[in-house]
Order: structure tokens, then C-alpha cells, then sequence
């Protein structure tokens, strides 16, 4: 009984604690005190289950407001499909063209894919779904699910990322920072993809999966950037859309950026995110700027165009 008394004391200590805090940050309004008096060491516990396995909260998620991202980086590396260009309409087409001419019983290749996910873990996945006996191997689905590719491309609508030009000037001409481009893709694909896209030749270095042990979400291939680079991982930031390729820059030490397409909620992303955007051409000229920089620099300049118009209307 005396256990059983101590344990709900404490229990509701910290319960009332966390409500006042809840209250006090005016998260929540006055009448959920007792709510949160009642429930606030789950969600504690919670919280405490989520940083331990790095996932986002509202209580461990990065802060932008004093945060220059670029401060004490000398590389940025850029991932290829989803991030760098949207390519998921030409690989379900490859994939489904595949799909056309083998009799495995599975006519739709959209529930299979996932962002950032390399070719031959999707083929992987179709083929075990499939109950046909006879099947062709994992290999044999990849390659020609390559060459489908290849020859859609000269006809694919792919466009890089608004503002891409603009970011890497800043990036290597502005800021003398290195460039590369790290993906899941195999190194031959790649290298058709950049060649469409006319980005070719611009990365001062370019890591794919077939170049590494172990594919995203492992972080060989960012590991691997980085040491060709010269720089630790540390001093990298990482543009990514998928949650896979977040993940496998998270646990390679990296700050990340991600292009999001809002297809995945972020909590589910780690918690090094700093930002979600919907393309570079909103953070060209603020990744060395923190937030409240960028408040005082716009509020100035308003004050300075209202200081002005009365002058300029004097003048007409």
C-alpha cells in the first residue's frame, strides 16, 4: 500500500509538472490541465521512446532560429531521385513495361515502390508477392528494367528542382563549398539521368550504389562522399527527399534538408531535419543566415521601402 501511495505521488508530480509547463507554453488551453496532469508521464515516456530511437517530436526536432546551417560546413551533398528531380513517373513505367512481359501475376508496380528504395530491393519485394512458381531472378528484372529506362528517357518530361542552378552557384562559386551526388541509383543510370537532366560534370564528385557494400538506409554511401571529399560528415549537409536516404545521412552524421513532397509525415523523418521545403529556390541566399536574422534583415528592409515612398510621392 505504502509502494502503491509513493508511486502515485510521484506519478502525479510529474504529471502536474508537465501540465504546468504544457500551460505555460500555451500549447494546450487551461481546461486540459487535468488532462495533462492525468496523461503527461505517458507522452513523457513516449517522448523519451522517440529520442532514444531518433524519431522527430515536437519536444527534440532541430531548432532554425539561432542555426546558420552552413556554419563550419565545407561540403553539400545532393541526392538524385525525388531530390535532386522527380523521376518516380519514368521508373513505374520501366518497371510496369517489365512487369508487361513477364507472367508473374502482378500487373502494378506503384504499391511497390518507395522513395529512395534502390531498384533491385523493389524487384526483390514484387518478386516474393508474386505466387507463380516460375520466376526470373532478381538481376534479370533489374537489368532490363534499366534498359526500359534508358530508352524512355530521351522522351521523359524530367525537370531539376526549382532553383537547383541557383543554390549551387551560391554553394561552389559563392561559398567555395564542395558538391556531390550521392544515390541509391547504379552508377550507368546515373549517369544517363545527368546526362538528361545536364547536370553532368558538376559534382565534384559522384558516389551511386553499386560503389558501396551496403545501399541506403545504410550510410556507406554518404561515408563514402565524404572521405573522397576530403571532409568529415560533420561538416556536410545533406539535400534528401525520402525517409530511407534521411535516414542513412542521419546515422552518417549529417545535417539534412529535405525536399518534401509531403507524401510522408514528418515525424517519421530523424531528428537531424532542419528544415522541409518545397524546393532550393526558397533557401537561396539563408542557409548562412539563422531565422531571427532573416526576421530582422526583412523587417528592416520594409522599414526602410515605408521610409521611402513618402519621398518617392513627394517627389511625383
Amino acid at each position: 500500500m505504502i509502494v502503491l501511495t509513493v508511486f502515485l505521488i510521484i506519478y502525479l508530480t510529474i504529471g502536474f509538472i508537465y501540465a504546468f509547463y504544457i500551460a505555460v507554453k500555451g500549447a494546450d488551453p487551461w481546461y486540459a490541465f487535468l488532462i495533462n496532469t492525468l496523461l503527461g508521464p505517458f507522452h513523457l515516456l513516449y517522448v523519451w521512446h522517440a529520442i532514444k530511437s531518433k524519431k522527430r517530436t515536437a519536444f527534440n526536432q532541430p531548432t532554425r532560429k539561432q542555426v546558420r546551417i552552413l556554419e563550419g560546413k565545407r561540403a553539400v551533398f545532393f541526392d538524385l531521385d525525388g531530390t535532386l528531380a522527380d523521376t518516380t513517373t519514368v521508373w513505374q513505367t520501366a518497371v510496369e513495361n517489365v512487369l508487361d512481359t513477364i507472367d508473374i501475376g502482378i500487373f502494378r508496380a506503384t504499391s511497390f515502390l518507395q522513395a529512395g528504395e534502390d531498384i533491385s530491393t523493389t524487384w526483390k519485394r514484387i518478386l516474393n508477392a508474386s505466387v507463380v512458381g516460375e520466376k526470373p531472378t532478381v538481376q534479370e528484372v533489374v537489368d532490363k528494367t534499366h534498359e526500359e529506362l534508358v530508352k524512355l528517357l530521351p522522351s521523359a518530361e524530367l525537370q531539376l528542382t526549382e532553383g537547383f542552378w541557383e543554390l549551387l552557384t551560391e554553394l561552389k562559386v559563392d561559398k567555395k563549398l564542395k558538391v556531390a551526388l550521392v544515390t541509391n541509383t547504379t552508377e550507368k543510370i546515373t549517369q544517363e539521368l545527368t546526362k538528361k537532366l545536364e547536370v553532368d560534370g558538376v559534382f565534384d564528385s559522384v558516389v551511386t550504389s553499386d560503389q558501396v557494400k551496403n545501399k541506403k538506409p545504410a550510410p556507406d554511401v554518404y561515408k563514402k562522399a565524404a572521405k573522397e571529399l576530403g571532409v568529415k560528415t560533420r561538416e556536410v549537409l545533406v539535400f534528401e527527399d525520402s525517409v530511407l536516404g534521411a535516414r542513412a545521412a542521419a546515422v552518417a552524421g549529417t545535417d539534412i534538408i529535405i525536399v518534401w513532397n509531403r507524401t510522408r509525415h514528418q515525424y517519421e523523418y530523424p531528428q537531424r531535419v532542419y528544415e522541409f521545403i518545397p524546393d532550393f529556390s526558397c533557401i537561396v541566399g539563408f542557409l548562412d543566415k539563422s531565422y531571427n536574422e532573416i526576421i530582422r534583415e526583412t523587417a528592416e528592409g520594409l522599414r526602410q521601402k515605408k521610409q521611402e515612398t513618402p519621398q518617392i510621392s513627394q517627389q511625383i
